[in-house]
Formats: C-alpha cells, sequence, structure tokens
C-alpha cells in the first residue's frame, strides 16, 4: 500500500514538473507585461507603415504693400509761376540746391517777399524743391564753388552784383545811393539782396562810391511806374485784404504821398519799410494796433 502511495505521488510530482516547464518553455522566455502598461491601455497607437504620408500645405508669399503713387506735381511749372520772376529760369536759376528746410524758412521769414508763397502746399514746395535739385546720370563731380570776390573796385562790384537788376552803372536807377542804405537792403533781403551778404563793408563803400560818382551822357532813365516792381497792391503781408475791404489806401499805412497811381520819391524804394507811426505796426512781433481792427497778428 505504501509503495502504490509513492509510485502515485511520483507520478503527481513529474506531472507538476512537465506542466511547469511547459508554461515557461511556449512563452519563448518573454515577460508577460503587466496590467495597465500594454501600447493598448497606455492610449498611444503605433504608426500604420501603410499609410500615405500627411501632406504639408503650401506656404502663402506675404503679400507686398502697393507703394504710395508717384506725386502728380509739376515743380518746373511752379517754379516758372512763382519763382522765376526773382531767381532767373530753372536752368540757371541761383537757387538751384535749395533744401526744403531753406526754403519753408524763407516763406516763413516773408525774405523778399516770398510769403506770398505761403498757401503752397508741401507736396508743391517738394516739387519745386525737387525740380532746383535735378539728377543726373553722369559721373562728372560737382564744380567747385568760385571763393567770393575780394576785390575792392566799385564799379566792377557793381557789374557783378547790382547791374543785373539796376542796370548799367551809367544809367543806374541807384545812382547816389549811399553805402547804409546799400547795407540796410542787404540786411533786410530786399528785393533779395540779401544774397549779397558775403561783400565786406569796403566793398559796399566802393560800390557806393562808384554810384555817387558815376556821370551819365545818356537820357535820364525812365522811373519805374507803380506796379513796375510789386503788384497793386503788393502780393505780401495783407495788402489785398485791405485794399478789397476799402478800409485803408496805401497812405494809411505809408504816409503821404502814397496812393495806387503815386508815390513819396523821398521814402520810396530807399531799402526801409517805412510805415507812419500811427498804426502801432511792431516789425519783431509783425503786429499791429490801431482803432480799426485792435491788434491782429500775422
Amino acid at each position: 500500500m505504501r509503495s502504490k502511495i509513492k509510485a502515485m505521488i511520483l507520478m503527481f510530482c513529474a506531472v507538476a514538473v512537465g506542466i511547469v516547464a511547459g508554461c515557461g518553455g511556449g512563452g519563448g522566455g518573454g515577460t508577460t507585461p503587466a496590467a495597465g502598461t500594454s501600447a493598448a491601455s497606455s492610449g498611444s497607437t503605433a504608426p500604420d507603415a501603410t499609410a500615405p504620408p500627411a501632406s504639408t500645405p503650401a506656404s502663402t508669399p506675404a503679400s507686398t504693400p502697393a507703394s504710395a503713387p508717384a506725386s502728380t506735381v509739376d515743380g518746373a511749372a511752379l517754379y516758372a509761376a512763382k519763382c522765376a520772376g526773382c531767381h532767373g529760369a530753372l536752368a540757371t536759376s541761383s537757387k538751384t540746391g535749395i533744401t526744403l528746410a531753406r526754403l519753408q524758412a524763407g516763406i516763413n521769414g516773408d525774405s523778399g517777399g516770398m510769403g506770398s508763397l505761403s498757401s503752397l502746399t508741401s507736396d508743391e514746395l517738394q516739387g519745386i524743391v525737387t525740380a532746383l535739385n535735378p539728377t543726373t546720370t553722369t559721373s562728372t563731380p560737382p564744380a567747385t564753388p568760385a571763393p567770393p570776390s575780394t576785390s575792392t573796385d566799385g564799379a566792377t562790384l557793381y557789374a557783378s552784383s547790382c547791374a543785373g537788376c539796376h542796370g548799367a552803372l551809367a544809367s543806374s536807377a541807384k545812382a547816389g545811393a549811399a553805402a547804409a542804405s546799400i547795407q540796410t537792403a542787404i540786411n533786410n533781403n530786399i528785393g533779395t539782396m540779401g544774397s549779397l551778404s558775403a561783400l565786406t563793408p569796403t566793398q559796399v563803400s566802393a560800390i557806393a562810391t562808384a554810384l555817387a560818382g558815376a556821370t551819365s551822357t545818356a537820357p535820364p532813365a525812365t522811373p519805374p511806374a507803380c506796379g513796375s516792381c510789386h503788384a497793386i497792391p503788393p502780393a505780401t503781408g495783407r495788402h489785398s485784404k485791405h485794399n478789397k475791404a476799402s478800409v485803408a489806401t496805401c497812405a494809411t499805412c505809408h504816409g503821404t504821398g502814397y496812393s495806387s497811381t503815386a508815390y513819396n520819391a523821398a521814402t520810396h524804394n530807399n531799402g526801409t519799410k517805412n510805415l507812419v507811426s500811427t498804426i502801432g505796426w511792431n516789425s519783431t512781433s509783425r503786429s499791429c494796433s490801431n482803432s480799426c481792427h485792435g491788434s491782429r497778428t500775422w
């Protein structure tokens, strides 16, 4: 009986050992993944090798902002209408190379009556400046400006600096002009004479001496008529406004002898802005105070 029991126990052990060996060998020695760590339970999905690659959307080039339309201002035409009368033809203008800042300063300061251009727009002013600064395609270097004259010969200086506006020395409308009067006109840029500011006091005196000693055999020059030098009323300041409103005549501000057809030879065209004291004109603040309209500034 005992021998049978032993035999059965041995058989049972053999079967158990076989079962254990079969389980270990069937898995190929691998380890069963723990629950919750499998690819399926982690939520990730392996890529499908047979699926076509995802297409990349084509990039759209950034749009180029439209450029501002080119200015249609005709600077040459504006120069001919507004500037050539004093500064000559555009091709030979004495203001070639001017900057916008200088042009605006001349208008703001009413230099040589340039305040009459105050109604021009910034585009129109830029057009004039552009016309006075022509671009060239050549590589020719700019000409070296001539040095200021050092001559002290009055006749020579008059011919080069004054005759263009006032005529030949022998028949000059400025015969007898004193050095102080000439210098005042230069300092105040009367008739654009500010361009002569490089002249030294000695040279100005030499011009005055030449004008004082000039003897002419030609018939006297015809005196200028009203309106030959400036419009009637002049385009500067508020002349036109006073004239249209009929609130003042030429004599109201400039004194006896002035009208739309006559002038006072003693004070007219003498290099000074002659104004009567009764109007209360202040040249520094450019304001006028009187019984007509109190205080106005322009």
